[in-house]
């Protein structure tokens, strides 16, 4: 290991899409998403979801703290 390894911390996490969309579901269920009857069983609810995560989620290489923003969003 070099030097410059110890300098860029990382970190791998075994989760996937599917994963990311399943936990966006479970946290837009506990804020006053207008869509209750959601059932990601149902591949229309499932593409629902998945569109909203390509919207709302991203995950960006931060190098500092300078680069990190908020998005807020009102669903009522």
């Amino acid at each position: 290991m070099s030097m410059s390894d110890c300098n860029t911390p990382r970190m791998s996490l075994n989760i996937g899409g599917d994963d990311v969309t399943e936990f966006l579901s479970v946290l837009l269920g506990r804020i006053k998403f207008p869509y209750r009857e959601l059932d990601l069983n149902r591949s229309y609810d499932w593409n629902v979801m998945e569109d909203l995560k390509w919207r709302l989620c991203t995950l960006a290489d931060v190098s500092s703290l300078d680069n990190v923003g908020i998005l807020c969003y009102s669903f009522s």
